[in-house]
């Protein structure tokens, strides 16, 4: 067997442990996590199983590999469980104190939420993430330090269909308050680059307000800049209707898709490959920046990264491994983020899409004619959809026999309707005027993306 098949098996047994293991044990059940004796039995018993391989069959080659991946399947069931006892030792011997004293002080640490007269924010209080959610007036902002006063509880589930608590969990938010008492006390506490990052984003959303109406700001606000404002209640339901709700927030799909598009329409004008690779590779870094470099955003630039550096070698097919090998380190780092995080789970489908279909695409494809770039934009869309649209299913909770045509019709339009929004904003920091040039074509592009999702809801 091939040492890059080796490699990858490894990475993927490690994967389906820690996938095993969040499937047995969920974050947030009980107090923090429910722990679970009969989890640590099976990583031990398949640790026994894994070293019977090695001592049985270490003159065969087969089998000895086998025990080494039944040991990083394993080794994928501890670590997710290493990582819910460690919550525990670090957070329950708090939880009971804050819980009973009603108060918390700490720094808004994450970009607010606003939804029509609603907000939500991030505190941090050094040891601990709580989810406050509360009246929008007063508003307060990233780096603000604040007071809580209410009753804190346990993330409680709403629905069936929806795990609140483990959606919060991979986050290690472990507590919520519902209209807290909130006493500020100082500003510009928190970092001060994301602090700094998160007001140049603010900046340039205000001037797609400034010059786009609604539903057209948000929309266009969520796809390039991530903001979580998000679109009208009314509209979003038509995007969910027609399986096309997740293009209206950030993720490595869109990031992916826009990338490789400027880097197709920039080869047919004869860019040199070089060139065209380190524009879109900026263009991602800037993407990076605008949104405030968040963890999730950040997770999704590198499969993107990953995605044109393949592109630029000629390696797609290859370049699998190293997606995988991504995939392990941020799920590694927190291993909650495999099954509870829908951001990494469609940049990772739509990234494994574009490296895996694209090139069967531009095989069959290779002898109709290219419109400006738009056919290689198009098969990029069609390669990241073919992979999302079962997660997309999944998410959503519906199935729409229209989802595949919408989704086809429209997702050629994102990554323009993105670049021009992002060249728009950005150049109307140095003078307003000019963003006008580049946001009512953005203008046409959302209008278009709006009139068929209206159309087929």
């Amino acid at each position: 067997m091939p040492k890059s098949k080796i490699f990858l098996y490894l990475l993927l047994s490690f994967l389906a442990g820690v996938l095993v293991a969040s499937v047995l044990v969920l974050p947030g059940r009980t107090r923090l996590h429910e722990t679970s004796d009969i989890l640590k039995f099976i990583s031990g018993f398949v640790t026994i199983i894994g070293i019977s391989f090695l001592v049985l069959f270490w003159r065969k080659n087969r089998g000895f590999l086998y025990g080494f991946f039944i040991l990083m399947f394993a080794f994928g069931i501890f670590w997710y469980q290493r990582n819910v006892d460690l919550n525990i030792v670090q957070e329950n011997n708090l939880i009971d104190k804050i819980i009973s004293n009603g108060e918390i002080r700490g720094i808004i640490a994450d970009e607010p939420e606003f939804k029509n007269d609603r907000a939500k924010y991030v505190l941090n209080s050094g040891k601990m993430k709580i989810l406050i959610q509360a009246p929008r007036y007063p508003e307060y902002g990233y780096g603000n330090e604040v007071l809580i006063k209410g009753k804190i509880e346990y993330p409680k589930n709403f629905s069936e269909d929806f795990d609140w608590k483990s959606y919060l969990a991979k986050d290690d938010i472990y507590l919520t308050v519902y209209n807290p008492q909130i006493e500020f006390l100082a500003q510009n506490k928190g970092n001060k680059i994301y602090g700094t990052l998160y007001k140049f984003k603010n900046r340039m959303e205000s001037i797609f307000k400034e010059n786009l109406a609604e539903p057209h700001t948000s929309l266009l606000a969520g796809i390039t800049l991530g903001s979580k404002s998000g679109i009208p209640e009314d509209v979003y339901e038509k995007f969910k209707e027609t399986g096309t709700a997740h293009i209206v927030a950030l993720s490595g799909y869109n990031i992916s898709v826009i990338a490789l598009a400027i880097m197709f329409v920039l080869g047919y004008f004869t860019v040199s490959r070089d060139i065209s690779f380190w524009i879109s590779l900026l263009t991602i870094v800037m993407f990076v920046l605008m949104t405030g470099a968040s963890p999730s955003v950040m997770r999704a630039a590198v499969m993107g990264i990953l995605v044109l550096i393949a592109r630029r070698e000629g390696r797609m097919y290859t370049a699998k491994n190293a997606l995988v090998f991504a995939g392990a380190i941020m799920v590694f780092l927190n291993p909650k983020i495999l099954r509870f995080d829908a951001g990494f789970q469609l940049s990772f489908l739509a990234t494994l899409g574009l490296i895996l279909i694209y090139p069967k695409l531009e095989e069959k494809l290779k002898n109709t004619p290219e419109l400006f770039g738009i056919k290689k934009a198009f098969m990029a869309t069609l390669s990241a959809q073919i992979f999302v649209l079962p997660l997309i299913f999944y998410q959503f909770g519906t199935i729409s026999w229209i989802s595949s045509i919408v989704n086809i019709l429209i997702l050629p339009a994102v990554p323009i309707a993105m670049f021009l929004g992002f060249l728009g904003a950005f150049l109307g920091l140095i003078w307003i005027p000019i963003a006008k040039i580049f946001l009512w074509p953005a203008w046409l592009f959302l209008e278009y993306i709006l009139e068929i999702v209206r159309l087929f809801s």
